[in-house]
């Protein structure tokens, strides 16, 4: 069938969520597997074209229609401004740093 999605977890292989996009030509994953675009592109079809946004868990986000829409693009992920010995520190001091910050703020009202 045209544009029906399965959204799969790889662990176990099953299917978490079933979605479709009626006439959808593309599909296309960002590049930090997170998110997932569908569209119907111009070049596909004349009507109906427009992107959808979806989370990994086959979640619509976001419906964007666009007249004469093409192609959407993902930007790449820019490299980290971290060296990698700041990452390592950071990683390794991460919780010690989230459990203080929660003992410092758990007595303010939200």
């Amino acid at each position: 069938m045209n544009g029906v999605l399965e959204f799969v977890d790889t662990a176990d292989m099953t299917v978490m969520m079933q979605a479709e996009h009626f006439m959808a030509t593309d599909v296309e994953w960002d590049p930090t597997g997170r998110y997932v675009a569908t569209s119907v592109s111009w070049w596909g079809h004349k009507v109906d074209n427009a992107y959808w946004l979806w989370n990994f868990q086959g979640k619509l986000l976001y419906k964007q229609p666009l007249d004469r829409f093409c192609q959407l693009q993902w930007r790449p992920r820019p490299p980290s401004l971290l060296s990698d010995d700041h990452l390592k520190v950071l990683v390794r001091s991460f919780h010690s740093v989230l459990n203080h910050v929660i003992l410092t703020y758990s007595h303010c009202p939200v």
